[in-house]
Formats: C-alpha cells, structure tokens, sequence
C-alpha cells in the first residue's frame, strides 16, 4: 500500500515539475534560466521539507495520517500556484522594465519561482521520511525497506515527468493536465488518509515492558567520537557535491536537448 501511495505521489510531483517548468519558460522567455530557476527552488523546497519533517518523524503516533495531510498540503499550494500564476502575467512585465541589470533581474526571476514552487516542494520534501516512518518495521530492514520506498517514488516521477513532457497536454491540454495532477493528488491524500483509520502504525504499538537491567558492568573509557563526527562530515560534503553536480548536469542537458527538441 505505502508502495502504491508513493508511487502516484511520485507521478503527480513530475508532472507538477514539469507543467511549471514550462509555464515558467514562458514568462521568463529563457528554457534554460528557467529551468534553472524551477530545479533550485523545487529541490530547495524538498531538502527543507525532508530535513524538517525528518526530525519530526519519529515521536509520530500516526505517520501515515501526517502524509495524508502532507498530499493535502501539496494540493493546495498546487491550487495556489495555478491561481496566483496568473497575476504573474501582469506583475512581470512592470519588473522587467522597472528592474535593472541582468543579475538583479535573475535575482527576481528567481524568487518569484521561489514564491510559487518552494510550499508544494516542502510538503513533497516531507513525504518519503514520513511514509518511511510508517513502513520501516525493524531497523534491521531499514536500508532495503527505504531504498525500496524511494526506488517506487523516483519510478513514478519518471513516468510522470515523460507523461506531461510527451503525452498529456496534447491530449488534455495544460489546464486539463493540471486539474489531472491534483485529482491524482486528492486521491493519494484520501487513500492515506482512509487507510491511517484502519491501519494502525507500527509506531504507535504499545511498548513492551522494559526488561530488567543486567548488571552493571565496570566503566570503560569514553570513546574519542571526532573521527566518526569528521566521516559523517565527509560523507555530508560528498552528499552535497554529487547533489551540486546532478543538477548542474540536468541544467545543461536541458540547454544542449532545447536544440534538438526545438526548444521544448
């Protein structure tokens, strides 16, 4: 069940990527800056949301009725979006020719794309941590079972994001791909929530009683922890770049492909 939710989760959000992508094209009247723009604050918003929702997850009693609430949150800053979208029209056009400087102007570009993109993100950021919170059953399992939940989530993002680039808004056209995406939205939050009545977390069982505490055993000598604290510092680093370089990648490959897909 938690494999079906992320996967329509996964869907929905590519084909929300994707839609805003291409709206942000248009108003900024440049692919690549506006893929630019649209990456930094989606991913932006999905660390923020992972990091916060992360470190909130686990004193949970009920993860799957907080993912529910996140899909919800995701639909309406979706409903934000597409309403105050249309307000852009008017409003850029008077910073275009009050604001001077092509770096200033970037500078703007972006935090209007920050203004609409970052709410939906943040909610998206918070989806797999809590959904992992309710599925992870042993910590044991925790590795396979959340690389499994992940893999499902990065499956649907790719057909959704080939399924609104090719397929979707020739068949539905873009209001009708829009309105596609949130009911796919509603649907994932109403599953979840139906599905958090019913189910109870693995979380939330009550406690076994505590055994007795063995012996107390003769002191040992605290361990240095720096070593460990400069790994998981490397290892951060490390994260960090291969994130940096991914994008810049897909930053690139978006301005070398614009010339063989015509610019779509």
């Amino acid at each position: 069940m938690a494999l079906v939710l992320l996967l329509f989760s996964g869907l929905a959000a590519l084909i929300y990527e994707v839609l805003w992508l291409k709206q942000l094209g248009l108003l900024f009247g440049n692919t690549s800056q506006a893929a630019a723009a649209t990456l930094a604050a989606f991913f932006l918003g999905l660390a923020a949301g992972s990091w916060f929702w992360g470190r909130r997850c686990g004193p949970m009693r009920n993860p799957l009725r907080v993912y529910a609430g996140l899909e919800a949150g995701i639909l309406v800053a979706a409903c934000f979006y597409f309403v105050v979208l249309g307000l852009y029209d008017r409003i850029y056009p008077l910073l275009y020719r009050q604001v001077a400087g092509a770096g200033l102007l970037l500078a703007v570009k972006f935090g209007l794309a920050l203004l609409l993109i970052f709410p939906a993100a943040f909610c998206m950021g918070g989806t797999i941590p809590v959904m992992g919170q309710w599925a992870v059953a042993s910590r044991s399992r925790f590795g396979e079972t959340a690389a499994l939940l992940y893999c499902v989530n990065t499956l649907g993002a790719a057909l959704g994001a080939g399924l609104a680039g090719f397929f979707l808004p020739l068949w539905l056209g873009f209001r009708g791909t829009c309105w596609a995406a949130m009911g796919i939205t509603a649907a994932v939050a109403a599953a979840a929530f139906g599905f958090s009545r019913a189910a109870a977390s693995p979380t939330s069982a009550t406690p076994a009683a505590p055994a007795a505490p063995p012996p107390a055993a003769p002191a040992a000598p605290a361990p240095d922890d720096r070593p460990a604290l400069r790994g998981r510092r490397t290892i951060l680093a490390a994260c960090f770049l291969s994130g940096f370089g991914v994008l810049a990648l897909e930053v690139l490959w978006t301005r070398m492909f614009a010339q063989v897909l015509e610019n779509s």
